[in-house]
């Protein structure tokens, strides 16, 4: 094994280990502040993944640059599910909860599995035309998104003690 391998290892180890970190976050904020036992989450993950695969395959929008597309087309999608599901169920027992979001969940995957097919799907970024040349704008803006989102924690974090 050379060393890039396992350099290569221990990052995509990292960013999976992160993804599962915000998975479980979107879980505990659901549960603990809804109440809602969400079986779905994992299939509204698999849906905004999908998305910015088919934005990098159809459109060729690179998978960094389509995170806000992927963001409002999940929002839409989450007020969907909220208006029409999860709003007539919120006041019900936990059983039947449990039934509504996995009979979702079942119905997301099987839609997914019949429009896109079970196969393994990647995206290369070696020969892609549109390579970021310059990731200090990157750095700037997630700079500036950090900050904006620390502000907004500081003036809730006041807004509630107050």
């Amino acid at each position: 094994m050379t060393s890039q391998v396992i350099i290569q290892a221990i990052i995509s180890g990292i960013l999976m280990g992160l993804i599962y970190a915000l998975i479980a976050a979107g879980l505990s904020l659901i549960f603990g502040l809804m109440e809602i036992v969400n079986f779905a989450h994992g299939d509204h993950l698999m849906i905004a993944m999908f998305s910015t695969f088919w934005f990098w395959m159809l459109f060729g929008i690179d998978p960094i640059f389509s995170i806000p597309l992927t963001i409002i087309l999940m929002a839409f999608l989450g007020v969907f599910t909220h208006y029409f599901i999860i709003r007539k169920i919120l006041n019900s027992t936990m059983l039947i909860q449990i039934c509504a979001t996995f009979g979702l969940a079942v119905t997301i995957r099987a839609l997914a599995q019949f429009f896109f097919t079970p196969d393994f799907r990647t995206i290369k970024n070696s020969n892609h035309p549109r390579k970021v040349r310059n990731l200090r704008y990157l750095y700037w803006l997630s700079t500036i998104i950090c900050k904006f989102c620390m502000l907004i924690c500081i003036y809730f974090i006041i807004f509630i003690r107050n």
